[in-house]
């Protein structure tokens, strides 16, 4: 796992700029970097060394081509197998050369044949094109600007805006994706900024200069029909096996939820005593999975850590947080998993975890209130009559009145925000609304947020539930297997009942959740939250106004207020941290 750069510029300050960028992204890789100038091309990479620790530097050259790379290909070794027969040799045992080669002989077409989590450039000399290429959920992060005058592409999106910092290009920031980070937790349809973009997940862009970038691939999916849960085990137990496969200790992040548990489980079969941690929170028992995480530690046998998270350590987190944050993304879980990547560092390089198991499955709430909404509507009025002060029927109340809400943390107060309603997502089906979010939740924000925390400390997460073939699978199952009246991801609770236990398949769903309102309320946080904000508030009027922010904290103790206001603290943070200031007359 490594963090990549690179842009055109022929004049002296290239080099210069190439290190400033490098420093950048370091925290990215720790145990190195590397760097090229060439044909007027600036390439970087910085190295968290995984596979091939002591040959792997990069970029790497072979003929024409150059590469630099962020990410694992898990079957490096049998497309090296591959190769070699096809005549090819080897000057190390990188994946990185692997892909490199791979290239080489079929061109943008290889990305079908890589099992991974990855973001490339390679660049060819003899036609001066650039190619981008990422992984089919985008799990690894790449950004690029390209302009008349410019183009550059980087890991990190800051990092760009480093570079349009320091070589002057005039940029706007577009005050709608403010909102749509109140909104949504993250800018969800607009750019923050124009010039910045977003590689296509699964994709292969064509760059030259002087013309229009070309998507000149996209990475095709098989249709599977009639899949079993059978074919869903195999290929997660086989995924497992290859994710845990490195040249150094790998572990596993344990909640206790279905899909960490499932991981755990294959990863035991595989490897005694492997690494498995959790966290706790000293405050908010409620919140509090631990205990099941012992108990799917005990079964499996494995070398558990469980480190408990304090208002205090929120507290010391808060600046990395800020420092962290690309786009402002709005998930309160980041202040915990940057203290888990962090404490897990210390143990491992890498680890994996259950992401993705809720998007490919039908895990969320939300779907099964889409699924059964006529009969939970009908329940919800013959209940409202019986029991109208019971706080389950008014809690079915609010999925059913939530459903097409965005889920960002103004869910509850949108109409503090100048925000428009997307009236068209409405008759969307559960299957529809679930593909969808693995393009918009998934991608720009949950994924974000695990790569961010877990990079700002040189820690790679790897996500065996995101891989392709599994993905073409569960398209393949039966509904059955999705989503039934009573629970989501009924499959992989099936599983999990057969190699875990009941109580952990069929407990109730909580998610990676913090008692931020706990946090809010006549604590350290809330108070230094609401100085800054009465000090030092440059969240433009357009998106909020100082009025409403008034609002919210004068309620913070009274009403729950957590997640509006930290969502204010951060944006504001973010924009201080990146000396922007926006003139509330620019034009949206």
């Amino acid at each position: 796992m490594c963090g990549i750069i690179g842009f055109y510029d022929t004049s002296e300050k290239a080099l210069p700029i190439l290190n400033k960028l490098i420093d950048n992204l370091h925290h990215r890789g720790p145990d190195g970097d590397g760097k090229i100038l060439k044909d007027g091309y600036a390439f970087g990479h910085v190295r968290l060394s995984l596979v091939d620790l002591t040959s792997g530097a990069q970029p790497i050259i072979f003929q024409e081509l150059t590469i630099v790379f962020n990410g694992e290909i898990y079957n490096h070794k049998d497309l090296r197998a591959q190769l070699i027969k096809d005549g090819y040799k080897f000057e190390t045992t990188s994946d990185t050369e692997v892909l490199l080669k791979l290239f080489h002989q079929k061109g943008p077409e290889c990305i079908d044949l890589l099992n991974g989590i990855f973001a490339f450039s390679i660049y060819n000399a003899l036609t001066g094109e650039v190619f981008l290429g990422r992984d089919l959920f985008g799990i690894k992060p790449l950004y690029y600007i390209n302009t008349v005058f410019d183009f550059a592409f980087a890991s990190e999106w800051k990092t760009l805006f480093t570079y349009i910092k320091e070589k002057k290009i005039p940029y706007v920031i577009n005050q709608k994706a403010l909102t749509e980070y109140f909104s949504h937790g993250y800018p969800y349809r607009e750019k923050l900024i124009e010039e910045i973009q977003t590689v296509q997940r699964g994709a292969v862009i064509r760059f030259k200069r002087e013309t229009q970038p070309e998507i000149v691939y996209q990475m095709q999916l098989n249709d599977s029909q009639n899949s079993s849960l059978e074919d869903i085990e195999s290929v997660l137990s086989k995924q497992v096996g290859l994710e845990l496969d490195a040249d150094v200790e790998v572990g596993v992040l344990l909640s206790g939820g279905i899909d960490s548990s499932l991981v755990t489980y294959f990863a035991s079969k595989l490897k005694k005593k492997i690494k498995t941690f959790s966290i706790g929170y000293a405050e908010g028992k409620r919140y509090d999975e631990t205990k099941y995480a012992k108990i799917v530690s005990e079964k499996f046998d494995t070398d558990h850590h469980i480190f408990t998270f304090s208002e205090d350590d929120l507290l010391n987190e808060l600046p990395q947080l800020i420092d962290c944050l690309d786009q402002p993304v709005y998930d309160p879980a980041m202040l915990p998993l940057l203290f888990l990547s962090k404490n897990v560092k210390k143990h491992v390089k890498a680890a994996l975890s259950g992401d993705g198991g809720d998007e490919l499955f039908g895990g969320y709430t939300h779907y099964r209130v889409l699924k059964y909404k006529p009969l939970f509507g009908f329940a919800h009025k013959i209940l409202r009559t019986l029991a109208p002060h019971n706080n389950k029927v008014k809690t079915l109340g609010n999925m059913l009145n939530d459903i097409h809400k965005p889920k960002g943390p103004f869910m509850y107060n949108l109409s503090l925000l100048n925000y428009e309603p997307e009236t068209h997502e409405i008759d969307k089906t559960w299957q529809q609304t679930m593909y969808e979010e693995i393009d918009t939740t998934l991608q720009k924000k949950l994924l974000v947020k695990t790569d961010l925390s877990s990079m700002y400390y040189g820690l790679e997460i790897r996500v065996p539930f995101l891989n392709k073939r599994l993905f073409e699978l569960s398209k393949g199952l039966s509904s059955t297997n999705f989503i039934n009246l009573f629970y989501g991801k009924t499959g992989l609770r099936k599983l999990t009942k057969k190699y875990v236990n009941g109580d952990i398949a069929y407990k109730p769903k909580k998610g990676f959740r913090v008692p931020l309102n706990t946090w809010i309320r006549n604590s350290k946080l809330g108070k230094h939250i609401e100085h800054t904000l009465e000090t030092t508030n440059v969240i433009p009027e357009n998106v909020i106004s100082k009025e409403h922010i008034n609002w919210l904290l004068a309620n913070k103790n009274s009403l729950e207020l957590g997640n509006e206001i930290f969502s204010l603290y951060i944006l504001n943070e973010w924009l201080k941290k990146h000396q922007i200031i926006i003139n509330e007359n620019t034009p949206n």
